[in-house]
This record gives C-alpha cells, structure tokens and sequence, in this order.
C-alpha cells in the first residue's frame, strides 16, 4: 500500500494482483507479466498494516482508500 498526502487527505493506496497482464510496453508491471491476485485478506491487510504504519512512524492516518489503477479490475473477480 502507498501512502499519499495530498491536499489535508492521507490516502492509502491499494494494490490487488501482483503484475499485470495487459503487457503495456510503456509501464513496468504490464511487461513483468501478472503472477497472482491477491486474496481479500491480502488486500485488507494492506490497510491493516498501513495504518498501524501509521501510528509508529507518528504520522496521520489514512482517511482514504483507492485501488491502483493496474490491469483490469475484471481479472479478480473472486476478491
């Protein structure tokens, strides 16, 4: 999970497979190939873990949680 601040709103954001497999030419993740979805339990533990991040490193915590924009969201239908 990132962690953006951006305008007085700490926003996580979310990542739900690893790789991608549109195979753009021009983005990093699309030409490494997707190797797996994550599970909803993967996906929640991002924020999870984020957010006790958060209190140890002393800084707001997230007040906001966006998915990245990686692939389709189609490709992990079971999440």
């Amino acid at each position: 999970m990132y962690y953006i601040f951006f305008q007085g709103c700490e926003e996580g954001v979310v990542s739900r497979e690893v790789g991608c497999r549109q195979g753009c030419t021009f983005c990093a993740t699309g030409r490494m190939g997707r190797l797996c979805s994550l599970t909803s339990n993967e996906i929640q533990a991002q924020v999870y873990f984020s957010r006790k991040a958060c209190g140890v490193l002393n800084i707001p915590p997230v007040d906001n949680v966006v998915f990245m924009g990686m692939g389709k969201p189609a490709d992990n239908p079971q999440a």
